[in-house]
């Protein structure tokens, strides 16, 4: 699909059954990742959902994974603007709804993918829900107390340099049930 002037690649995962209404899962990857997400964790789960009647759809931010495009980036959104992702992903649910003639459609995001979800949310009617997963919240410091953005970086490099959960995560021993779960409670 087309965004901007670059040519953008996304996987459409087709169900077996289709189910009425046509419903729909578009999958935001988070930060500058590839539409696979680590772990293969969004393949798994498009695969899953298009198991059980829904369709699913995952894409590669400009300058990724097979798409067209320079990577330029960007504080705002751990790689790209908002700007930039409004428009990226406005342009994956209207090639979505199209491909799969969709009727309604869900925004899922990871992290920073749920920022773009979050950002993204009212560029289209057809967009009923979000599943917004570890939405990493973040506000001005008020004066005189802690930036959250710096306490929130800290956070996320005291997990990254404790081995037991790259261990875990890299030997799939995560418990992704729970993602899947909290997935359909939204549905």
């Amino acid at each position: 699909f087309v965004s901007g002037s670059y040519h953008l690649v996304g996987i459409l995962h087709q169900p077996r059954v289709v189910a009425t209404p046509r419903r729909g899962i578009l999958f935001i990857a988070p930060n500058v990742q590839a539409r696979a997400n680590n772990a293969r964790l969004y393949v798994r789960l498009s695969r899953q959902l298009a198991s059980s009647g829904w369709w699913a759809f995952r894409f590669d931010f400009p300058g990724l994974g097979d798409s067209e495009g320079e990577l330029i980036p960007d504080h705002h959104l751990d790689g790209f603007s908002l700007e930039v992702t409004r428009e990226v992903t406005a342009a994956a649910i209207e090639t979505f709804c199209r491909e799969a003639q969709l009727d309604e459609g869900i925004l899922c995001g990871l992290c920073g993918g749920a920022r773009a979800a979050l950002n993204a949310a009212d560029v289209d009617g057809r967009v009923t829900g979000l599943a917004l997963l570890a939405l990493p919240l973040m506000r001005n410091a008020d004066v005189g107390q802690p930036d959250p953005v710096r306490i929130n970086v800290r956070s996320y490099l005291r997990k990254a340099r404790r081995g037991v959960h790259w261990k875990r995560f890299l030997t799939f021993q995560s418990d992704y049930r729970y993602f899947v779960n909290a997935l359909w409670r939204l549905l």
